[in-house]
């Protein structure tokens, strides 16, 4: 067999085995925005934009998006070390998204409406950066196939107007900053071509160098 054709075979099998190698893909929604708690009403609430997406197509339109959810304070938990508080569903989808403007005159898309459960809120006591964390049930909206199987809810809050304390909710109001993202998990597993490509052609290249390297005379006897 020549050098040619066993290159060309070698490729073959190194891109049959990758091919049995798969990434799974993950809808996700990235954003950010502010929060704002009261303590009179109870009521906490995000609201923000939407500034990025994974494995959804096409992909939602982010200037003049809007991405808001809330709950209504339950409970809390304290220690020495850090405050964790629990909240309920609101009147109406605990959280909704919609995209932008796709052209002038148009109308915004409901992207995902729907109900959180266990939504909770901690960090560590005298800190201004905490977390919220969610679980996330899709009721309606266009990506509601891509989120069908349930998302997950997490964000960082940042520069709180107060710190996390065990009378953080009882007194007084507070907002900041938030990041974070919505994502479902991995429903679909595809192939990375690209990866395929690139692999396969640097250790082809990596071949085609060693061979280069041998002698005349090693190289006729290796035909």
């Amino acid at each position: 067999m020549s050098i040619t054709n066993s290159f060309k075979s070698i490729l073959a099998g190194i891109g049959m085995l990758l091919l049995a190698f798969n990434v799974s893909a993950y809808p996700l929604l990235t954003f950010n925005g502010s929060m704002s708690y009261n303590s009179e009403s109870k009521l906490l609430g995000v609201q923000g934009t939407l500034t990025g997406s994974q494995d959804i197509s096409p992909a939602p339109q982010l200037v003049g998006s809007s991405f808001k959810f809330g709950g209504l304070f339950d409970s809390k938990s304290s220690n020495s070390f850090g405050t964790m508080a629990t909240f309920t569903g609101i009147s109406g989808p605990d959280l909704s998204i919609v995209g932008g403007v796709p052209t002038v005159g148009g109308v915004p898309t409901l992207l995902l409406q729907g109900e959180l459960s266990g939504l909770a809120m901690g960090g560590a006591n005298g800190s201004n950066t905490g977390a919220l964390f969610a679980m996330f049930n899709p009721t309606g909206g266009s990506l509601l196939n891509e989120f069908a199987v349930g998302a997950k809810l997490f964000a960082l809050q940042l520069n709180l107007s107060t710190s996390f304390s065990s009378t953080m909710f009882d007194k007084g109001s507070f907002g900041g900053n938030v990041d974070g993202n919505l994502s479902a998990p991995a429903s679909v597993s595809v192939p990375e071509p690209g990866v395929l490509v690139l692999f396969m052609l640097g250790l082809g290249g990596l071949f085609i160098a060693t061979w280069k390297r041998k002698s005349p005379d090693e190289d006729r006897h290796s035909i």
